[in-house]
């Protein structure tokens, strides 16, 4: 029987937006690798702590149920008793909570640009490597038929690939400093 203050939820790899019944859990999860749908009736109270595990712990609401009982598990079987289980508990709640990092948002705004920056010089590096695979393809292909090829394309393509080589390891040097300034900020 539903109670007013009673909320469905749902253990389940499928987060069901319905109610299951018990025909529905059945049989299911015996096996090794296997997952058992399990539905579970909460207060408005308990909702709220589960709620409150899930911004602790991050994930769905499903996850937020299996984090628990693999937490609560571990930690009663890793306590030598109750007077450790708070302690033991507390150590593994800490260890799932998100890491949360303050940094001053003009700095956070500077490093995400650069990131943006590098990104693009990247999609750039990666089009003009295709061009030269392309027109190495078209210089292939022309061999191949017999027809002669004439050295100044070899030339270009050499050049390309020169001026694409300085220009990535010009470039590495300038991200290492980024990597370096953003392992400082964070």
């Amino acid at each position: 029987m539903t109670h007013p203050h009673d909320v469905d939820v749902f253990a389940s790899s499928r987060d069901a937006e319905t109610p299951l019944h018990d025909a529905d859990v059945a049989g299911e999860g015996e096996g090794e690798g296997e997952q058992a749908v399990v539905a579970v009736r909460m207060s408005a109270n308990q909702l709220a702590g589960l709620t409150e595990i899930q911004r602790h712990l991050g994930g769905s609401r499903s996850d937020a149920v299996r984090y628990a009982v693999e937490i609560v598990a571990n930690t009663l079987s890793d306590a030598a008793g109750l007077e450790t289980l708070d302690r033991v508990l507390g150590n593994r709640l800490a260890s799932r909570r998100p890491v949360t990092v303050n940094v001053d948002p003009a700095v956070a705004n500077e490093v995400r640009h650069a990131l943006d920056s590098v990104a693009r010089r990247y999609a750039e590096q990666a089009i003009a490597l295709q061009r030269v695979g392309n027109d190495w393809n078209l210089l292939t292909n022309l061999a191949v038929t017999g027809t002669s090829i004439d050295t100044d394309a070899l030339r270009a393509i050499e050049r390309q690939l020169t001026e694409i080589s300085s220009t990535m390891s010009r470039q590495a040097r300038s991200d290492a400093d980024l990597a370096i300034k953003t392992a400082s900020v964070f």
